[in-house]
């Protein structure tokens, strides 16, 4: 898998360990508001879950970006 790394950042892909924190924030009127509004649980476990299965499925995808020093 690809990732992008700076001195202080890294970019990578989707870990199950990110499924929760991402759910989170695309139910969340607020944050989303901008982009068509919260999603329904369902739809985003069954996208991030083929995403995790097959990372490679999608031509352009978000991919979560760590601070490289405490992850």
């Amino acid at each position: 898998m690809i990732r992008i790394e700076t001195n202080r950042l890294q970019l990578r892909g989707l870990r199950a360990g990110d499924i929760s924190a991402l759910i989170e924030l695309w139910t969340d009127p607020e944050v989303t508001r901008f982009a068509g509004g919260p999603r329904p649980v369902v739809c985003l476990h069954a996208a991030l879950e083929e995403d995790l299965a097959d990372p490679t499925t999608q031509a352009y995808d978000l991919w979560p970006v760590e601070e490289r020093a405490t992850g």
